[in-house]
């Protein structure tokens, strides 16, 4: 079980924790719990978009955190929805 622990800790956890990530996911989650997946993907995308507009880089990592939160909210609208 400490070797799991480590391994999240060194891979997963400072990956999470840089930038505003967990935001990334509790935004497009709820949003595409509330109105499906579009809203997740374009919620992300435009954030990035905006990113860049304003001087700073594009963030795969942060699409990544988008798409987790995304795919999480859309099993939810699934499950409520349909």
């Amino acid at each position: 079980m400490q070797k799991i622990n480590a391994f999240f800790e060194k891979h997963f956890k400072g990956w999470l924790m840089k930038s505003n990530r967990p935001l990334h996911i509790l935004i497009c989650l709820v949003g595409s719990a509330i109105c499906g997946y579009g809203f997740g993907l374009g919620a992300g995308f435009a954030a990035e978009a905006k990113d860049v507009a304003w001087g700073g880089s594009w963030d795969w990592k942060d699409i990544c955190a988008d798409l987790i939160g995304t795919a999480a909210g859309t099993i939810i609208y699934f499950l409520l929805y349909k």
